[in-house]
């Protein structure tokens, strides 16, 4: 991935995976005030190495009028080793 720009930890949720090692976390995490952590912290719970490329996903979490909450998919980007 070349540019974060489009993430924001307070509105999006990630996806980060290599392969089949996947971390995932979702948006307005208290203390989670930064891409880079967010990014950081869904690669670890992944397992993921930095020096892998990794893909992310963001998605949007909706809460519907039943309280359950939605997910819905953004787009996805890639980040290249060490990026």
């Amino acid at each position: 991935m070349t540019d974060i720009s489009t993430l924001d930890p307070k509105h999006f949720g990630v996806v980060v995976s290599s392969g089949r090692a996947r971390g995932v976390l979702l948006p307005g995490i208290e203390g989670v005030d930064t891409v880079e952590e967010q990014l950081r912290l869904a690669a670890a719970k992944g397992q993921l190495p930095a020096s892998r490329t990794w893909v992310i996903e963001r998605f949007e979490v909706m809460k519907g009028e039943d309280g359950v909450l939605e997910a819905q998919h953004a787009h996805a980007l890639q980040r290249g080793g060490d990026a």
